[in-house]
């Protein structure tokens, strides 16, 4: 029991050799139990051992049970599991009386010399190592240990399919499929071996199939997860860099590579080029953010002076001059910034709003003192009629348009001119905004 316990000294292998003859009688009596096909539990062993004509003590019939164990003669089975030896229970299952009901203990049936050495031979391959335990319980440990890592590996990467899309799922759930069939024959060695032996083609499969998985995920995962961050980082600029070719096809070539096909078919072999395409993206965003932010610099400059201008010097408009400053100053570190094309350019109609409406404070502040308001009475004697201002865009009234000659502006005024007198027409006044 000792020994099963990992204590292997003297004392204890020499209180086994004392054992042996009556480890002898144990195993006679459990091969004839076996030619009979009888079950027979622990509990079963201590009556026969304790009483006449043994007389054996509880402690002397477990340690007899235990040195059949250690050399692999019998087999242990608790609640139909086999039990292998370095299990920390088993030496209750052999003595103790709530558990040796429970604990069936059997002649062993080896497993032939051709289907071990057929499996160490698989095993050898398919893990990839060159030290394959020779005796059986060893070699059953192994393979229960190999394949609960295997299971746990895999199970870990398909937990990693339910938060990101990656390639191959199907092939990582197949292999799962595959081995914890093996590994629900453990309750039994003959058929764990067995089972190993008939999955054999299909692991090896697995594992050549599997390649390019396990591959991706060792040393591709990173680039890839990037990649998928970057495509979806510039979603609201596919309109802005199809201005640049070379960053528009990178970026489409990146959303090819990291777009998982429905089926089978997923080329690993373009992940390395992913870097490359992401490198010209970029380059060709940061190009097309710094004529933005020139541009919108531009309009931050029009905006301040046209406001000043409005003001004219004026010191009554002094506060609202200040403000103006400080708001287009926020702007431009705004402007330095923002990484976004998109956001970039929802900036501009605030920056015009914010102008148009510190320069109408500023007539409205230096335009004369009225006339006297007519009394209620005048009113009511005298009603002012209603005026319908019709309100229009700017944008609608002055396209987007370039301009190279005085003729072209001349044209391009005139046109607007006979466009708003029209609009005038059939109202009392315009309001541009």
């Amino acid at each position: 029991i000792a020994i099963l316990n990992g204590n292997s000294d003297d004392g204890v292998l020499a209180g086994l050799e004392e054992n042996r003859d009556a480890a002898a009688k144990m195993e006679e009596y459990l091969e004839m139990q076996s030619i009979r096909n009888l079950r027979t539990s622990m509990a079963d062993i201590q009556n026969r051992y304790s009483g006449i004509p043994y007389g054996w003590r509880e402690i002397d019939i477990a340690a007899v049970a235990a040195r059949l164990i250690f050399d692999q003669k019998v087999t242990v089975k608790y609640a139909g599991t086999t039990i292998q030896p370095e299990n920390l229970k088993l030496p209750d299952m052999l003595r103790k009386k709530s558990e040796i009901g429970k604990t069936d203990i059997s002649k062993r049936q080896v497993v032939s010399a051709a289907k071990t050495r057929e499996v160490r031979e698989f095993l050898r391959e398919y893990f990839e190592v060159m030290d394959v335990p020779n005796d059986e319980d060893s070699l059953i440990k192994f393979i229960i240990d190999k394949f609960t890592e295997q299971k746990v590996y895999f199970e870990e990467l398909n937990d990693r399919y339910n938060t990101n899309k990656y390639p191959d799922r199907h092939l990582v759930q197949s292999t799962m499929t595959i081995i914890s069939d093996i590994l629900s024959q453990q309750k039994d060695n003959t058929a764990l071996i067995d089972c190993v032996i008939k999955k054999e083609d299909e692991l090896e499969d697995s594992k050549n199939a599997l390649k390019d998985v396990t591959d991706f995920f060792r040393s591709q995962v990173g680039v890839f997860d990037a990649a998928v961050k970057f495509a979806a980082d510039l979603q609201n600029e596919f309109d802005y860099l199809a201005k640049d070719e070379e960053a528009e096809k990178a970026l489409n070539q990146i959303r090819l590579i990291t777009m998982i096909p429905s089926g089978t078919g997923y080329n690993y072999k373009l992940i390395p080029d992913l870097n490359g395409h992401m490198a010209k993206v970029k380059a060709g965003h940061d190009k097309l953010l710094n004529t933005k932010r020139e541009e919108l610099l531009e309009i931050v400059r029009q905006c301040m002076a046209e406001v000043h201008q409005a003001a004219n010097g004026n010191v009554a408009a002094h506060d609202i001059i200040t403000k103006a400053d400080e708001f287009f100053t926020q702007r431009k570190e705004r402007i330095a910034e923002i990484k976004s094309l998109a956001l970039l350019d929802g900036l501009v109609p605030p920056m015009w709003a914010y102008k148009d409406n510190a320069c109408e404070r500023i007539e409205r502040l230096l335009k004369p003192v009225p006339p006297r308001k007519p009394s209620q009475v005048e009113e009511k004697m005298n009603p002012i009629p209603k005026k319908f201002v019709k309100t229009i865009h700017r944008q609608a009234v002055f396209p987007a348009k370039k301009l190279e000659s005085e003729e072209e502006i001349d044209a391009y005024v005139e046109k607007m001119r006979s466009y708003l007198k029209t609009l005038l027409q059939d109202c009392d006044g315009i309001q541009l905004n």
